[in-house]
C-alpha cells in the first residue's frame, strides 16, 4: 500500500485497524484454543481497511459474513441445549486430549457429564471412546475408564473403544462395538452383549446416547445417522468461556467438512 493510500486512512480508522489485527495475531498464533477468535478480529480489521476505499463492498461482505454464520450457528446452539432422557442402555463418551495421566479440561467435562448420567442412571453401561494420540502416554479411552472407576463407576459397566483418531471414527466405531458385543467390561466379567442381554435389549434396540461438548452436539448427531443409527446427546458444557466461544465458531467449518467428507 503506497504512502498516499495510508494517508487517506483516517487516524482512528487506522489505530482501529492495527489494535484489531493485532489482537487477532495474538489470540491466533499464542492463546491456545483461541484461533477462530483470533480470525474473526482479523477479518475485522481487513473489512476495515477495505471501507476505506469500498465502503459498500466491505458493508455488503460483513453482512453477508453475519448472515452466513449465524445460519449456520443455529443448528449447532439450537443441538448444543439438547440431553438425553433417563434410562438409556449405552451411555458413549467421546475422547479429547490427554496430558500425562490426567484428562485435558475438554476431556474432563466430558467425563464429569457422563458420568452425572451414569451415576443417575445406575445400570445404564459406559462406553469410552479414543485412540492414543502421537503426545499421549495412553488412549483417551483408557483415561476416560480410569476417571469413572475413580468416580465410583463399577467396572463391569465400562468398556472400550480404543482404536478411533477422529469424531467420525469415534461415532462409528463405537456404535459398531456396541453391534459387536464382544468387547470385554473393565473387570473382565462380561461382554457387552452380555451385559445388554442382563438389561433385556439386544445392540440393535439398544438406547444409545453420545457424550460430547455442547458445540460438538450438531456434529455428532449428523454422524451418527450417518453411520445408520439414531442416537440421543448429552451436552457437555465447556468449562473455559474462550474456549467454548472458539470452539462453537470452528465448528462451522468442521460441519461443512463433515457434510462433504461423509
Amino acid at each position: 500500500m503506497s504512502t498516499t493510500h495510508i494517508d487517506a486512512i483516517s487516524t482512528p480508522r487506522l489505530i482501529a485497524i492495527g489494535v484489531l489485527g493485532a489482537i487477532g495475531i495474538f489470540l491466533f498464533f499464542l492463546v491456545t484454543a483461541a484461533e477462530m477468535i483470533g480470525l474473526v478480529f482479523i477479518f475485522l480489521a481487513l473489512l476495515l481497511l477495505l471501507g476505506a476505499f469500498l465502503p459498500k463492498l466491505a458493508a455488503v461482505l460483513f453482512c453477508l459474513a453475519v448472515l452466513a454464520v449465524t445460519a449456520l450457528e443455529l443448528p449447532i446452539l439450537k443441538a448444543a441445549v439438547t440431553t438425553a432422557p433417563t434410562g438409556c442402555d449405552v451411555v458413549v463418551i467421546l475422547g479429547a486430549q490427554v496430558d500425562g495421566e490426567e484428562p485435558s479440561p475438554s476431556l474432563n467435562d466430558r467425563i464429569q457429564a457422563g458420568a452425572d448420567y451414569l451415576i443417575a442412571n445406575n445400570s445404564t453401561l459406559a462406553v469410552g471412546s479414543g485412540a492414543q494420540g502421537d503426545d499421549e502416554i495412553m488412549t483417551e479411552a483408557q483415561c476416560i475408564e480410569n476417571e469413572l472407576l475413580e468416580i465410583g463407576v463399577d467396572p463391569n459397566r465400562i468398556f472400550k473403544e480404543e482404536n478411533s483418531a477422529s469424531t467420525w471414527e469415534n461415532v462409528s466405531f463405537s456404535l459398531a462395538l456396541v453391534d459387536d458385543g464382544t468387547a470385554l467390561s473393565s473387570d473382565g466379567s462380561r461382554t457387552l452383549a452380555e451385559a445388554l442381554e442382563a438389561r433385556g435389549v439386544t445392540a440393535s434396540d439398544a438406547k444409545i446416547a453420545i457424550v460430547s461438548s455442547e458445540y460438538h452436539c450438531y456434529r455428532i448427531q449428523y454422524l451418527a445417522k450417518q453411520a445408520g443409527r439414531q442416537v440421543y446427546v448429552i451436552a457437555a458444557s465447556t468449562s473455559d468461556p474462550i474456549s467454548k466461544i472458539n470452539y462453537f465458531l470452528r465448528e462451522i467449518p468442521a460441519m461443512i467438512k463433515a457434510r462433504l467428507t461423509t
